[in-house]
């Protein structure tokens, strides 16, 4: 679980594409029950790492879900968002700005992809995601 890079519902099969450091996967489910799935393996549930969020940073939408050490997922646009993706911070070095509406995402394994977003929404998402991250290893 820890080398996921990205997650995206996959709405014409009604399941999940998970690109991990090394393959590929696809899982049938969808992207909100699977990352509920992997909080209860650590102990807690989506929703209850969401509020853990708000406590610290106040009501924002779009919240990252950090899960475990090697694992802090956040959307890139609203999680129902049928062109959203969710990225692992743990595994973003970089991202580079294509044009205005096209970004580079640069993976730990050198791997990137093309995503159709804006180089400021994505990093203010990253940020938010990295922030997060910060705290609770302050609280560790």
């Amino acid at each position: 679980m820890k080398d996921i890079l990205l997650m995206i519902d996959d709405k014409k099969s009604k399941g999940l594409y998970i690109k991990y450091l090394e393959k590929d996967s696809y899982v049938n489910d969808d992207s909100l029950s699977y990352i509920n799935k992997l909080c209860l393996i650590y102990g807690s549930t989506r929703k209850g790492r969401m509020e853990s969020y708000r406590y610290y940073f106040g009501k924002v939408n779009k919240v990252p879900i950090w899960i475990a050490n090697d694992i802090c997922l956040f959307p890139l646009f609203a999680p129902k968002n049928k062109a959203n993706i969710w990225f692992n911070t743990i595994q973003v070095v970089s991202a580079i700005s294509i044009n205005s509406y096209l970004t580079k995402v640069i993976f730990t394994n050198r791997e990137s992809v093309i995503i159709n977003s804006n180089i400021r929404t994505f990093n203010k998402q990253l940020t938010r995601a990295r922030n997060f991250i910060e705290v609770i290893n302050r609280l560790a």
